[in-house]
């Protein structure tokens, strides 16, 4: 098990949901959390440079620059890595990652049934399926203009998921209220179970400055409350 967080923000930092971020570091002591930033992406030797170099100066999509981004960071180091604009509401268990080499969560059973996100994603390092994913982006230049989610997220992986029929069982997927509890095409879910984060959709809603006063104990689905 890989107890790091990856968290990827690039582009204004102005606007970077720092009080999302620290909520990953104040809930969990015994994790390693590295953000990585405008400095990492000019700097790091990215095997997929010249697809993030497209995103980044001609499509101008900070999502698709940071998905490219965490499959390499993921695939070299191993960890957890998660979209920064979803902040952490109850401590990750260990149970969470145990006796697997790769978890991600479902978007939503209701509204897109089968769809794998790609905003919370587990691994060890050097893991196969992150590595295949990684070479078919540098490899299809046809969808180099196509939509992140489609050409570098969340289509990658799930495709991945169910072409690997039987279920791998080294491949885990947990139920989406894990860490997106409430999607625009979907009710908020009421149930029981934990809840470990929240994603906030911010590049689909445009509500990055409103990250300023947040406060994890104060959130509906706190698990203290």
């Amino acid at each position: 098990m890989k107890k790091t967080i990856h968290i990827v923000w690039v582009g204004d930092e102005s606007i970077r949901p720092d009080a999302y971020i620290n909520s990953w570091v104040d809930l969990n002591p015994t994790w390693e959390i590295k953000v990585w930033g405008n400095h990492e992406l000019e700097n790091y030797e990215w095997r997929l440079k010249s697809q993030l170099m497209h995103r980044w100066h001609t499509m101008k999509e900070m999502n698709g620059v940071a998905d490219i981004m965490r499959w390499e960071i993921i695939h070299n180091e191993g960890g957890f890595g998660i979209d920064a604009d979803g902040p952490c509401i109850r401590p990750l268990e260990d149970w969470l990652f145990e006796g697997t080499k790769m978890a991600a969560c479902y978007e939503s059973e209701y509204a897109l049934p089968g769809r794998i996100a790609s905003g919370y994603l587990y691994c060890m390092p050097k893991n196969e399926i992150v590595n295949t994913i990684i070479e078919r982006i540098a490899k299809n230049n046809r969808m180099e203009n196509f939509p992140a989610w489609r050409a570098l997220a969340t289509m990658q992986i799930t495709y991945e998921y169910h072409k690997r029929r039987p279920v791998d069982p080294e491949f885990r997927i947990w139920p989406s209220h894990y860490f997106i509890p409430q999607h625009r095409w979907a009710p908020q879910y009421q149930g029981l179970g934990p809840v470990f984060s929240k994603q906030m959709f911010m590049s689909t809603h445009g509500t990055y400055k409103q990250t300023v006063n947040y406060d994890s104990t104060q959130d509906e689905y706190n698990f203290k409350k």
